[in-house]
C-alpha cells in the first residue's frame, strides 16, 4: 500500500467516525421526551418547567428531564402517573 492509498483510507475512516459521533449526538436529542420539559412539574407546580440534563431518566427508550431531584424521584416511583397521555395527542384529537 502506498502513501496515497493509506491517506485515502485514513480520510475515509475519519469521516466515518465523525459521522458516527454526529449520529450519536443527535440520537439523544431525538429521544428527548416532551421537548425536555419536566413532566412532573405540570402536576406539582401547575406550570411547565424546562428539565435539567443533570436530572435525566430513560424510560422505554425516551429521555425525560426534570427540574429537581424531587421531581425525578416522584417520576421514578410512579411513572404512569406523569407520562404523557393519549399517545401524545391532545384530548380533543
Amino acid at each position: 500500500m502506498n502513501r496515497r492509498d493509506a491517506l485515502a483510507v485514513l480520510i475515509g475512516l475519519s469521516g466515518a467516525l465523525s459521522f458516527a459521533f454526529d449520529t450519536a449526538a443527535h440520537s439523544e436529542e431525538d429521544r428527548l421526551a416532551i421537548k425536555g420539559y419536566d413532566p412532573v412539574a405540570y402536576f406539582t407546580e401547575a406550570k411547565p418547567m424546562i428539565g435539567d440534563p443533570q436530572y435525566q431518566y430513560e424510560l422505554d427508550g425516551a429521555l425525560y428531564r426534570f427540574a429537581s431531584t424531587r421531581h425525578l424521584d416522584l417520576f421514578k416511583a410512579d411513572p404512569d402517573r406523569y407520562l404523557p397521555q393519549y399517545q401524545n395527542w391532545c384530548t380533543a384529537a
